[in-house]
């Protein structure tokens, strides 16, 4: 019997129902009895559950997402990213899907960098794909640099104080694989990556506000090897709008082209 038989004679699950439930939370079967899919499926379905009230508040309040239709896998408000953080399947496929071209290409030969680390979720991520890279990570370890808060809320890129300070660099070398092999920039970017003399062929950009992220295009960008690739988060943030104002101005001025993806948050893939 089909696994898509099995599971609906356990549930009792309409086909409608059964594809919200596998596509909706980006399931992926791996299991070899039906209680062990049992209990995922009821812990898939609670947090089902937790998004749809989720939905209904915000929808009450008569706040929109973006100006099509919801899409529980593509990028959402800032108010259901913690709910859905752990499911970003969307930003992760194609953080997989871009380094298997890299690797099909041959463009294996230079370090790696994150710039915006916090406790290194992502940076894991990039480990995993690449594990014998050099691996920069960029951080202050101590939340937002005040100054650059301040601009970005002189300019209306942004009106929240995000605490970002519970990170420690042991907590991000603790979910790298090879950590031998990282080096941690703490401190206020660009000033960390004086001195550096490094061609990169993956960089994720992530520092949330408009001068970090600027000086990261201008500074990444150019030391990239050619069929390497730019990851910059946030581009449709709806609180970080300094973001897209940031790529806009480093796109008119280097003419480059960018594909942004329906992640949470709205990441831009750039190539070079």
């Amino acid at each position: 019997m089909k696994l898509k038989q099995i599971l609906q004679n356990i549930f009792s699950v309409k086909n409608q129902d059964f594809h919200k439930v596998i596509t909706f939370l980006g399931f992926k079967i791996k299991f070899k009895n039906t209680t062990k899919i049992e209990q995922n499926i009821n812990q898939l379905i609670q947090k089902e559950q937790l998004l749809n009230q989720k939905i209904t508040q915000l929808t009450n309040e008569k706040e929109s997402f973006m100006t099509w239709n919801y899409n529980p896998l593509g990028w959402c408000d800032d108010k259901l990213k913690y709910a859905l953080q752990d499911m970003d399947n969307v930003r992760l496929t194609t953080l997989e899907l871009v380094l298997r071209e890299m690797k099909r290409n041959n463009v294996t030969d230079g370090a790696i960098a994150e710039i915006g680390v916090f406790q290194g979720d992502f940076a894991s991520k990039i480990g995993e794909f690449l594990p014998d890279n050099k691996f920069y990570l960029f951080d202050t370890f101590d939340g937002f640099n005040n100054q650059d808060t301040q601009f970005d809320k002189e300019n209306n890129y942004s009106e929240i104080d995000n605490d970002f300070t519970n990170t420690t660099e042991e907590m991000v070398l603790s979910k790298i694989t090879n950590p031998q092999r990282c080096i941690i920039k703490k401190g206020y970017f660009p000033d960390t990556a004086a001195g550096l003399e490094e061609k990169f062929i993956f960089v994720s950009i992530d520092p949330d506000l408009y001068k970090p992220a600027i000086a990261a295009l201008e500074y990444f960008y150019p030391r990239l090897v050619e069929g390497g690739y730019i990851f910059l988060h946030d581009f449709n943030h709806s609180q970080y709008r300094g973001i897209k104002k940031a790529l806009y101005e480093f796109m008119e001025s280097n003419k480059i082209k960018y594909i942004p993806i329906p992640d949470i948050s709205g990441t831009v893939v750039i190539a070079k």
